[in-house]
């Protein structure tokens, strides 16, 4: 279950098989039901900004200074142990800079890159970061930041085939685009392994990549676009 705010209204998203929005007022009297077929989250959502609600987005914030650094080859990495949204570490990342480089949210170019980001992490006991990939037409995932950004590195889904070189792999049965609803991928510490998962998923702290110097044109997409949600407690994802 989640609770995204809008103006003056909050809406409760009960999943199943005919998900169910129940829209509040402040004081907590139900305005309206909906009963929603085949329909995501995010076209929830839209649905809800067409009616005029505008959400209210959730306000992250940063340390001035990255909990960790670390360096490989070339590449300077800043860690940020803090939970965030993948669109509020996009935001993060792009008004970063490191010896006159712009940053952008961490991607995984070789297996040597991540191997190298699972030992980084696992050293500061983070379980998972976001990676800037996006699923952009549920069965093509390109990198969405850094000097990669627009490439495709797969096609399809957990049997689907690589269409470059990088250092993705992906944990048995992934991606899989579980619920219809996960566009945006995670990188787990565990195993090095990658998985694909609802972008407005809180996840456990961002990863500053500071790559070459032809980052000029970065490119920030909005990969849900952002949602109001915050997962409350007790919530349940057992795709991870």
């Amino acid at each position: 279950m989640q609770i995204p705010i809008y103006d003056n209204i909050e809406v409760e998203w009960v999943s199943g098989a005919t998900p169910t929005a129940y829209l509040y007022d402040d004081q907590g009297n139900t305005l309206n039901e909906l009963t929603l077929t085949d329909t995501t989250l995010d076209e929830l959502f839209d649905l809800l900004r067409s009616h005029g609600f505008t959400p209210i987005l959730p306000n992250i914030i940063y340390p001035d200074h990255p909990d960790a650094t670390a360096v490989f080859g070339d590449h300077h990495y800043d860690l940020y142990v803090t939970p965030n949204y993948l669109f509020n570490a996009q935001e993060r990342a792009v008004v970063s800079t490191y010896d006159d480089k712009q940053g952008y949210v961490v991607t995984l170019s070789t297996p040597d890159e991540t191997a190298f980001l699972r030992s980084f992490l696992s050293e500061h006991n983070v379980p998972h970061v976001w990676i800037g990939a996006k699923d952009e037409s549920e069965t093509e995932w390109k990198w969405i930041t850094g000097p990669e950004s627009g490439q495709q590195f797969w096609e399809g889904y957990d049997t689907g085939r690589s269409t470059c070189p990088s250092g993705v792999t992906w944990r048995s049965g992934e991606p899989n685009n579980a619920d219809d609803d996960e566009d945006c991928a995670i990188l787990h510490a565990s195993d090095a392994a990658c998985n694909d998962v609802r972008c407005m998923l809180e996840k456990s702290a961002l990863v500053v990549e500071y790559g070459d110097t032809s980052l000029e044109g970065v490119v920030f997409e909005d990969p849900a676009p952002p949602p109001s949600s915050l997962p409350v407690e007790g919530e349940e994802k057992t795709d991870l």
